[in-house]
């Protein structure tokens, strides 16, 4: 225990910065930086929410802070990363919506949709768009902004269906609405990210090798 104690002395008033999506919430890195967190009570943590397309501005100022985001196979190879989970694409649906019975659902299906697509700032509206593109049609977007609640309020209501993350989204628990996986190939990963070649703190590094081991 004396061992330990001191071991954890020089971790004293160091700082560790996380800064993640809003959908934290959902995936295991919550529950990560919660155990450390537990582990490891004399650190400080600064855990800050921002939206998707702000959350990589810590790594690109060059800052000593962590990541958590969601990469569609690009950032991975930018920045020292360590992947949680994968994440897949998924139809939101009215319970009596024709295509709510299919098991998996062809995006070409979706042509003639209503699309309630949550905004630019969450990095997911422009990757829905392009996937819509590949599949030969353009997208009829009814709603667009960052209220998940407004999206499900309305395709309850048979005004649209939606695409977003298997896992970033709790449904109704009346099932008025329903989930179908889109047959496609790409996915979504999860992951802490930091820059390469900078000279951390030793409590990022500490919470480096933990993300590291669990």
């Amino acid at each position: 225990m004396q061992q330990k104690i001191q071991q954890n002395k020089q971790y004293v008033d160091q700082l560790l910065r996380i800064v993640t999506v809003p959908s934290v919430a959902n995936y295991r890195g919550l529950e990560l930086i919660i155990n450390f967190h537990m582990q490891y009570p004399e650190i400080k943590l600064d855990l800050t929410e921002v939206e998707g397309d702000h959350v990589l501005d810590t790594l690109k100022n060059g800052g000593t802070g962590v990541v958590f985001a969601r990469d569609f196979g690009i950032l991975k190879n930018k920045y020292d990363s360590v992947i949680t989970e994968e994440d897949c694409f998924v139809c939101l649906l009215p319970k009596d919506h024709p295509l709510a019975h299919q098991k998996t659902i062809a995006l070409a299906d979706l042509s003639q949709e209503n699309f309630l697509l949550l905004g630019r700032e969450t990095m997911l509206y422009d990757h829905v768009i392009n996937l819509t593109k590949k599949a030969g049609f353009e997208p009829r977007v009814s709603y667009d902004g960052r209220q998940l609640k407004i999206i499900l309020n309305m395709i309850e209501k048979g005004i649209g269906i939606a695409i977003v993350m298997d896992k970033s989204v709790d449904l109704p628990s009346d099932g008025s609405i329903i989930k179908r996986p889109i047959d496609l190939s790409e996915n979504s990963q999860m992951l802490f990210m930091r820059n390469y070649n900078v000279k951390y703190p030793k409590a990022v590094e500490l919470f480096w090798k933990f993300l590291q081991t669990n």
